[in-house]
Order: C-alpha cells, then structure tokens, then sequence
C-alpha cells in the first residue's frame, strides 16, 4: 500500500498519523470531494476513450490524469486503514489491562506457566 509505505518511512508520530487520516477520513467523506473525483475521473476517462488514436501524446497525458485520480483516492484510503491500526495499538497499549500485564511482567508475576497449552 503506498500511503503505508510514506506513512512508515517518515517520522510521523502515532499522533500524526492518527491526525492524517482523520483528515483523509474526512476528505472522503466529503460531499464536495467525492463529486469532483467522480466528475474528474469520468471526464478524463472519457476525453481519453473519445481521444484519436493519432494523439498519442494526448491519450497517455489523459490516461495518466485519470490513473492519479484512483491513486489518490486508494492512498487516502491507505492512510485512513494505517491510521486505525495505529489507534488500535495506541488504545491497546493504554488499556488498564494491558498497563497492568506489562507491570506484572516486569515484576515477573504476568508469566502465565502452565496455563497455556504448549504447541
């Protein structure tokens, strides 16, 4: 996924994460937005189909609009997926549960012997 990729090769924060793709999240969800790609794909698309064989140039220049489009979309979408998972670690790791099995497990008392089946 390539919004995952620039997500994990940056030095973005949880927080910042988080706060990308609230923001992609949002963007989707937007009325306005959602019009304008679906007007912009299929206005491209067409200009594309429409496009004479002899414009080489101009139907790789059209295609390659209406490609970006769905690029950017499937990284908004990316970005809204990474950001969850991320919130997910986030809220898991602050869990009073979890707080508690990490401390029981420095003290050496969150070892669960014999009560697991061993594989």
């Amino acid at each position: 996924m390539t919004s995952e990729k620039n997500f994990s090769g940056s030095s973005l924060n949880d927080d910042q994460i988080v706060n990308l793709g609230q923001m992609a999240a949002e963007a989707l969800n937007n009325p306005i937005f959602r019009i304008e790609y679906d007007q912009l794909s299929a206005k491209y698309y067409q200009k594309w189909i429409n496009a004479d064989e002899a414009h080489t140039k101009e139907m790789s220049f059209l295609k390659a609009k209406h490609i970006v489009l769905g690029e950017i979309m499937r990284d908004f979408a990316g970005m809204v997926e990474h950001a969850e998972r991320v919130y997910a670690q986030i809220k898991e790791k602050n869990s009073p549960q979890a707080q508690e099995n990490r401390r029981l497990d420095e003290q050496g008392f969150g070892l669960n012997y014999g009560k697991e089946a061993a594989s």
